[in-house]
């Protein structure tokens, strides 16, 4: 059993989840649970199973640690093979004031999907159809030398990058800091993002 909360920022994970509408029919998502983290993972194959292989080739991963959520509990690895599409739709309209909560377990068909509207306590109650489910956890692929680094970029900026990456990187890309400036590199071009300063 797993169920966590966003509070109030449900619109983030909508403009999370814009970046896995641009996988193809080629590509599945999960949703993996577990006690230290929440991953949305998208990978190439197995859609029409419904589930991505057990060792996916995976193009795009948003892990989420329970500090980023309001309320978080998980009681068993869940391993859930979803409609990003459906659920997207369900966040279309959500709101930055919007309270919205996720829960499921391995043994139910759904997850059960609640966004409440802080202000005026208007409630909205789906249950989003699973594809798949499994016990387990994803193994992402780690980079050769990863370091914690946290980078201020502004956020429309950044969303216009991530949703214009597969144009203007092709389908690799690598991300370096270098000093003060944030490199964005793909097969043939680069993008570097300098320190902002105020004149």
């Amino acid at each position: 059993m797993f169920q966590f909360s966003l509070d109030p920022c449900a619109s983030y994970l909508r403009h999370a989840l814009s970046c896995f509408m641009l996988l193809g029919p080629d590509h599945c998502v999960e949703l993996c649970v577990t006690a230290n983290d929440v991953t949305l993972v998208g990978a190439v194959g197995g859609p029409e199973e419904g589930r991505m292989p057990e060792t996916p080739n995976v193009v795009l991963a948003l892990q989420l640690t329970p500090s980023n959520f309001h309320t978080f509990s998980c009681t068993e690895n869940v391993r859930l093979g979803l409609h990003c599409r459906l659920l997207f739709r369900e966040l279309f309209h959500a709101k930055g004031v919007d309270f919205l909560s996720l829960s499921g377990d391995i043994s139910r068909d759904n997850i059960d999907f609640e966004l409440v509207n802080v202000g005026t306590m208007e409630m909205k109650v789906a249950e989003i159809p699973l594809l798949s489910r499994r016990s387990g956890q994803i193994t992402l692929p780690q980079l050769q030398n990863e370091r914690p680094v946290i980078i201020g970029i502004a956020a429309e900026l950044f969303r216009v990058l991530i949703l214009s990456s597969r144009d203007r990187f092709g389908s690799t890309v690598t991300v370096s800091v270098i000093g003060k400036q944030v490199v964005l590199r793909g097969q043939d071009k680069a993008v570097v993002l300098r320190e902002y300063r105020e004149g």
